[in-house]
């Protein structure tokens, strides 16, 4: 029960998917009242069940730090709630809100589909786990609890929900943000390639590529789109297809350094050697960080 009623998350009284600057301001909030020598009683301490939290400075200083990397922040939002969808928004509503244990488990329920893993159901299955745990408390029931824990190995264990996760969870909302501008104007296209570019920051190269392609069929002439494809295609072993995409990037845009500078590292790995120290030239003319070292390194 520590890894939920000892939760970072829990403890700055945010979703494991807040953003950063949320986070930051929710730990103000927090410092606020205790200038005043109140501890704040936030939406998501549920408590009860929960035992009530006394919040002090230095505990709220720590939690940054357990939630620094990657890892640590898919590890607690594993026991803790995150926000993926509508489903998800209406139940943490009336768990925070109206602090109604049982209509948000009904809620999360519907979100689970049969508690079958899946792109569409993971974040409904992780919350109703979490809260099942935390209503063993009031409940009893010792099946719910093994079901509970049960639900959270299946998704522990999917490579495919934990990518999906670690997307949630680690780009401390920038995806999220994107997502919200998406919503508003459906097709724009620095939005979604800002998406790829998030996307391959996190390591998922696939889905950069995906994102980078929907945005080039939005607007074939942005050029940032191409080069977000050709890194991702790059990663992915499919070189040709790299080549083409940065080549395109270089074509909207004759200044794109980075462009210039990556292609070069592409050419050099496949033995084009000739072809790489003229990329690493033009990178060089454009200030590119590290263009001077990869010359010298390189070319003749």
């Amino acid at each position: 029960m520590q890894l939920i009623s000892n939760n970072p998350f829990r403890i700055l009284g945010v979703k494991a998917n807040a953003s950063l600057s949320d986070r930051n301001q929710q730990a103000n909030l927090i410092a606020q009242y205790l200038k005043i020598g109140q501890s704040a009683k936030l939406d998501l301490d549920i408590t009860p069940p929960l035992e009530p939290l006394t919040r002090t400075k230095e505990l709220i200083d720590l939690q940054a730090s357990r939630i620094f990397s990657t890892e640590d922040k898919i590890l607690h939002s594993l026991f803790w709630f995150v926000e993926a969808n509508g489903i998800d928004k209406i139940a943490l509503k009336h768990l925070t809100g109206s602090k109604d244990i049982h209509k948000a488990l009904s809620d999360f329920e519907k979100g689970c589909r049969g508690f079958v893993v899946s792109p569409e159901s993971y974040s409904a299955i992780l919350n109703h786990s979490t809260l099942q745990i935390i209503a063993y408390k009031q409940h009893k029931d010792l099946d719910k609890l093994k079901s509970a824990i049960a639900n959270k190995f299946d998704i522990i264990t999917n490579k495919k929900t934990l990518a999906q996760i670690k997307d949630l969870v680690a780009s401390d909302g920038i995806n999220t943000d994107f997502q919200k501008i998406l919503e508003l104007d459906k097709k724009n296209i620095k939005a979604q390639t800002s998406i790829a570019k998030v996307k391959y920051e996190s390591g998922d190269f696939e889905q950069s590529v995906l994102a980078a392609q929907k945005a080039i069929a939005w607007s074939p002439d942005f050029a940032q789109s191409h080069f977000w494809l050709a890194k991702g295609a790059h990663q992915m072993g499919y070189f040709d297809d790299a080549l083409k995409s940065y080549g395109k990037a270089i074509k909207l845009n004759p200044d794109y350094g980075d462009a210039f500078y990556y292609r070069g590292a592409l050419k050099i790995s496949l033995e084009k050697v000739d072809s790489a120290c003229e990329d690493f030239s033009h990178a060089k003319r454009l200030n590119v960080e590290g263009s001077s070292i990869a010359k010298k390194k390189y070319c003749s």
